[in-house]
């Protein structure tokens, strides 16, 4: 495939980059490199990047792609429909956020769960397996501390003047 521009970057724990329309944000990865390709029919549309244990994590509309190696050979997983965003923990855990809800998958997207049904959210994330936020429109602000068994609304964060204290 022709380069026309490549962006090289090293990563100390944890950031976010915004390349134009594209946003990345990276946790614990040694060192990544962004290929542009010489015109856009060349990509698959991206939704989403995450990055977990050296390995990049790339959702697209239909599947997951997932590189070991730096983005040399790709692997594809399929993904629940209508997905709007993913978050990988480590090289096999990780949610996706779609217009049905958020799916789990414990081997890195051969299988994917429903773990809540929601047609509000935006985002997850999870500090461990079991203790998760999830995000979304109409001020939805979830979490969970038992791995998705039950989620508890956080009143406080729909409160815009605890924000800005």
């Amino acid at each position: 495939m022709p380069i026309s521009r490549c962006a090289r970057f090293q990563l100390r724990k944890s950031f976010s980059l915004r390349l134009g329309a594209l946003a990345l944000v990276v946790s614990h990865v040694a060192a990544a490199e962004i290929v542009y390709p010489k015109s856009a029919r060349d990509l698959a549309p991206i939704v989403d990047l995450a990055a977990a244990e050296g390995r990049v994590f790339a959702l697209h509309a239909t599947q997951l792609a997932i590189s070991a190696d730096g983005g040399a050979n790709w692997t594809k997983a399929k993904v629940p429909t209508e997905p709007k965003s993913l978050y990988f923990l480590d090289a096999l855990r990780g949610w996706v956020v779609t217009g049905e809800g958020l799916y789990e998958t414990r081997d890195a997207g051969k299988k994917w769960r429903r773990i809540l049904k929601s047609k509000d959210l935006l985002r997850c994330w999870f500090l461990s397996p079991e203790h998760g936020y999830a995000v979304g429109h109409r001020k939805t602000a979830l979490e969970t501390t038992d791995s998705g068994k039950t989620w508890h609304i956080l009143e406080n964060a729909s409160i815009p003047w605890l924000l800005a204290s």
